[in-house]
């Protein structure tokens, strides 16, 4: 009778990586390079260089913000290390100011329906404007004064395949290094969440589809104005068309 097949650490490990961590490996392999031999030499002392395609060597002082670290084993040259990144996959939400006005004239501005009261902040940095999540265009009044706001909500994912596209850039020189990926990481998930109830998403969307039909109502009249002024200059030019477009 013949025992278990012999089942190795390596053959585990080498099987075939899917797409997304195929991704991360090499988005990796940009953003902490220079560690290429130090990961072979070890690798070639277990006798797992077959490994080496899948890992990436992370120096640990890498990681800035990481809690609860324990350390799960070490050799005569290494110690392993285990952790929870700070960060995690949640839904946040950002509410940005469509007219880029400062952080404190937010102060009296509340979500209804939010099951916390979150001052909004401003998502000023360049590199999230390509992130194009969905938004909801809320317009709010105070003291008279009309003040148009954008509701952003997108989850972890974006962020991560974000990241993942832009280490991909063909030209090297356009890639993030690896503290501009901590930056934009530690900026995206240190923020505080909003957990948006079913009141709050219907809110949501009755005020954006009462918005697009507010836009095409204007695009209509915009339109029969153009047109009047074209029929009017068309006829003579002694029509007064101020007169001619102030009767539609």
């Amino acid at each position: 009778m013949t025992g278990p097949p012999k089942v190795t650490l390596q053959h585990l490990l080498s099987r075939p990586l899917h797409h997304r961590e195929e991704q991360l490996v090499r988005a990796n392999r940009i953003n902490f390079p220079g560690h290429e031999e130090t990961l072979h030499k070890h690798l070639q002392r277990l006798g797992l260089i077959g490994l080496a395609r899948y890992l990436v060597w992370v120096p640990f002082d890498s990681f800035n913000y990481v809690s609860h670290v324990e350390v799960r084993g070490g050799g005569g040259t290494s110690v392993v290390y285990h952790g929870i990144m700070r960060w995690l996959p949640l839904n946040f939400a950002f509410v940005r100011d469509a007219d880029d006005m400062r952080t404190s004239e937010y102060d009296d501005l509340r979500i209804a329906g939010t099951e916390f009261e979150t001052q909004p902040e401003e998502l000023n940095p360049p590199q999230y404007e390509d992130l194009a999540p969905p938004e909801y265009p809320i317009c709010f009044k105070n003291e008279g004064i009309r003040r148009d706001y954008v509701l952003r909500e997108f989850d972890a994912s974006m962020v991560d395949e974000s990241i993942i596209f832009d280490c991909w850039n063909p030209d090297p020189r356009g890639r993030p290094t690896a503290e501009a990926v901590r930056e934009r990481i530690l900026l995206a998930y240190q923020k505080r969440p909003v957990l948006f109830s079913s009141m709050t998403r219907n809110f949501i969307k009755d005020r954006r589809e009462a918005h697009l039909d507010q836009l095409e109502r204007d695009l209509f009249d915009i339109t029969k104005a153009d047109a009047a002024w074209a029929d009017a200059w068309a006829r003579s030019d002694d029509i007064d068309l101020e007169k001619a477009y102030r009767k539609l």
